[in-house]
C-alpha cells in the first residue's frame, strides 16, 4: 500500500496518458514550424539575401541571375539590386542605339558587379553619370555601359562572349575592370565544349530558388559539390583535400603567366577597342596594419608593356585608391564588415568609374586620329 502511494505520488504518468502527451507534443512542434517560417517569411528581406535561380541567356550563352526587380544582397553591404535583361545587375533595360552615344561593354568579377551596393552607386552608374558631368561637348559622347559582370568569372568566361556580344548588339568599346591579375591570366586556358543549358536548373521551375539552397545546403557540403556523408563513430572526421578553384594561382605561377598571349586572346575576342583598368584591393589591412604595396607591382608591368604591343589602353587606379584612402576614404569595406578589405564600396566604385572614363577618352583620341 505505502509503495503504490509512493508511485502514485512520484508524477509518472500512466500508459493511458501517453497518447495525450504525444498529441500535446507534436501539436507545439507543428506550431512551432508554422510561426517560426512566418516570422523568417516576414523578417527576411531585412536579414536574408535573395536566392534566385539561374538561366541561360539566349545572346551571351552562358548562365546568368533570372531578370527580376529585386535582388537583395545581405552579407558584406546591404543593398537591392535590379537583375535585368542578360542578366545585367542593376540595369533595367537594354537602351536603344543612338549616334549620339557611346556604348560601353563592362566586364569583371564580383567587384565590378557591385550587389553589395544600391544601383545608383554601381560602377555603371556612376560611369553614365559622370560622362554627363565630367565630359561635355563634341569631345565626348554620353556613355551607355552595360554591365555584364558576374561573380566568380573571368577572362576565361568573358572572352567568348565578346563576340557574341559584338554579333547581337551594338558595341564601341569593351572595358574590363581587373581587381585580381588572375582573372586577366585566365584568358590563357583552353575552351570548354561543354554549353550551357537550362536542363541542369529545370528543377528550379518546381519549387522556389531559396527552397532549393536550403535542400543543398543540408544534403550537400559548403561548397555544393559533394553529399554529406552521416557519421556513426566518434573521433574526428577523415578530411579529404579538395583540389584548389581555378582562381587561386601562387605567386610564383603568376610570375610566370604569358600576358602576351593573354592579352592577344583577349583582343582576338572582339573587333573592337579594349580597355583595361586595374584596381586591386589597396590598400589593405591586414591584421590591423596597413598595407599600400601592390605584391604584383612587377606584373602588372609586363601587362602595360603586353597591351601596349597589342593595341590595348591599360590605366591604374592604385594611386587614386590610395590617396582616397589616406584622406579617410576608404574604397574598399562596409559598415558591416572592414574596411581596408573585401569589395568595392561607393568611393571605390567612384575611383573605377573615373578611370574607365580616363580609358575610353584614350580610346576616342585614338579613333579621331585614325580617321584624320
Amino acid at each position: 500500500m505505502c509503495l503504490a502511494q509512493f508511485q502514485s505520488s512520484s508524477g509518472e504518468r500512466s500508459p493511458n496518458d501517453m497518447p495525450a502527451n504525444i498529441k500535446e507534443l507534436f501539436g507545439t512542434w507543428f506550431i512551432g514550424v508554422v510561426v517560426g517560417t512566418v516570422i523568417i517569411a516576414v523578417t527576411s528581406p531585412l536579414f536574408l539575401r535573395s536566392y534566385a535561380p539561374l538561366t541561360v541567356d539566349s545572346v551571351r550563352q552562358v548562365y546568368t541571375l533570372s531578370q527580376t526587380p529585386r535582388y537583395r544582397w545581405r552579407s558584406e553591404g546591404y543593398a537591392d539590386s535590379v537583375i535585368g535583361p542578360l542578366g545585367m545587375p542593376g540595369r533595367s533595360d537594354l537602351p536603344a542605339t543612338k549616334t549620339d552615344t557611346l556604348r560601353v561593354a563592362l566586364w569583371g568579377d564580383s567587384q565590378t558587379e557591385g550587389v553589395a551596393v544600391s544601383d545608383a552607386d554601381k560602377i555603371y552608374a556612376q560611369c553614365e553619370r559622370q560622362s554627363v558631368e565630367r565630359f561635355t561637348g563634341d569631345e565626348f559622347k554620353q556613355m551607355v555601359v552595360l554591365p555584364f559582370a558576374r561573380s566568380g568569372e573571368d577572362a576565361h568566361d568573358w572572352v567568348p562572349q565578346m563576340s557574341r556580344i559584338d554579333e547581337h548588339l551594338t558595341v564601341d568599346v569593351h572595358v574590363f575592370f581587373i581587381a585580381e591579375l588572375v582573372d586577366l591570366a585566365a584568358a590563357n586556358q583552353s575552351r570548354s565544349n561543354v554549353q550551357a543549358n537550362n536542363t541542369k536548373f529545370a528543377y528550379s521551375n518546381y519549387a522556389p530558388a531559396f527552397v532549393i539552397q536550403a535542400a543543398r545546403n543540408l544534403f550537400t557540403t559548403g561548397d555544393g559539390a559533394q553529399p554529406r556523408r552521416l557519421r556513426f563513430s566518434l573521433g574526428p572526421t577523415q578530411t579529404v583535400s579538395a583540389p584548389p578553384p581555378r582562381k587561386e594561382l601562387t605567386h610564383d605561377q603568376i610570375t610566370k603567366v604569358d600576358w602576351q598571349t593573354s592579352i592577344h586572346a583577349i583582343t582576338g575576342g572582339t573587333t573592337k577597342p579594349v580597355v583595361i583598368v586595374y584596381g586591386p584591393v589597396v590598400p589593405s589591412i591586414v591584421s590591423g596594419t596597413v598595407v599600400a604595396i601592390d605584391e604584383h607591382a612587377n606584373e602588372f608591368e609586363r601587362i602595360k608593356q603586353a597591351a601596349f604591343s597589342n593595341g590595348v589602353v591599360v590605366v591604374d587606379v592604385r594611386d587614386d585608391l590610395l590617396d582616397a584612402a589616406g584622406r579617410g576614404n576608404w574604397p574598399h569595406g562596409f559598415h558591416n564588415g572592414q574596411f581596408g578589405s573585401g569589395h568595392l564600396n561607393k568611393i571605390g566604385n567612384e575611383i573605377v568609374a573615373r578611370g574607365i572614363l580616363r580609358g575610353v577618352k584614350q580610346v576616342m583620341r585614338r579613333t579621331d586620329q585614325g580617321s584624320n
